[in-house]
């Protein structure tokens, strides 16, 4: 669906914080001119970042750029006592970074450039000192919270802390059209079922043969890699969330066949979803 604007208001402090803790994560894509550090302290799921969608677990931490639509989503596992999902958001806005006022934070200009496209922070010692930071903050008066601030900003800057990034493009290179918003969400409902193009080409009325290079124009991927990842992102969290055989997951999520599950799933993490499981 599209993404909703958020409008995003912290009239006495520099920034916004928000503590969250939650049955599931269950709001819809949202965008705002705020930059957004999220640390998820407690959940898993399925994280949309512009034109990215993965699996999200404990400790994942993410910087999402300006305008850059976003969502995690996540539900308890079936039959199991609901879960609390746990998150600290952090919203403050890109002129804090570009504030003549505060020649210090000039080196910060770059981490601004790579937050256009969504970072997602590697496991490891930095990643941990931030959600340290972050988990911190919360119960700090105002001149700490900023204090804290600085801090973050130090450490994501750091030479030594490792991020890639999510998106293909910017948020102003995503296009807004009614159409594509149709079909994503045509795409998601009807998952673990086969998907024709000639049915994908009628959701947005044009003809099977231009609808590939409509897609890819569209969402910077083609409409197989980005089913792809949408399914081996649900397996991962049907694989994380039950101990349903594999074949049958693989099944729920749309693969025609174990094996084929198996080869995506490997070319995508690298391990096979035995192996995965086995993991967590």
């Amino acid at each position: 669906m599209r993404a909703a604007i958020e409008h995003v208001t912290h009239p006495d402090s520099s920034f916004r914080l928000l503590d969250l803790e939650l049955p599931a994560f269950s709001a819809g894509p949202h965008r705002h001119p705020q930059l957004e550090l999220t640390w998820i302290e407690r959940g898993n799921g399925l994280r949309f970042v512009g034109d990215s969608v993965e699996p999200f677990e404990d400790g994942d931490l993410v910087l999402v750029g300006p305008q850059l639509a976003h969502a995690w989503l996540g539900q308890p596992a079936s039959g199991a006592t609901p879960a609390t999902f746990r998150a600290t958001v952090l919203q403050f806005s890109p002129e804090l970074l570009e504030d003549a006022r505060w020649p210090e934070l000039r080196a910060l200009r770059t981490l601004l450039a790579s937050a256009r496209r969504g970072l997602a922070f590697s496991p490891g010692a930095p990643r941990d000192r931030i959600a340290a930071l972050l988990s911190a903050m919360p119960a700090q008066d105002g001149l700490a919270r900023l204090a804290s601030w600085v801090l973050l900003m130090r450490e994501i800057a750091a030479p030594g802390t490792e991020a890639r990034s999510l998106s293909v493009r910017e948020a102003a290179e995503i296009a807004r059209d009614d159409r594509i918003e149709r079909l994503l969400a045509w795409l998601h409902a009807n998952l673990a079922e086969p998907i024709r193009i000639e049915q994908a080409a009628a959701q947005v009325h044009i003809s099977p043969a231009a609808l590939p290079r409509f897609f890819r124009r569209e969402t910077g991927k083609t409409l197989v890699t980005y089913l792809n990842d949408l399914r081996v992102s649900e397996a991962c969290v049907q694989l994380r969330q039950s101990r349903r055989p594999i074949a049958d997951i693989a099944a729920a999520c749309g693969f025609a066949s174990a094996a084929h599950f198996d080869r995506q799933f490997k070319r995508w993490l690298g391990c096979s979803p035995r192996v995965y499981r086995a993991s967590i």
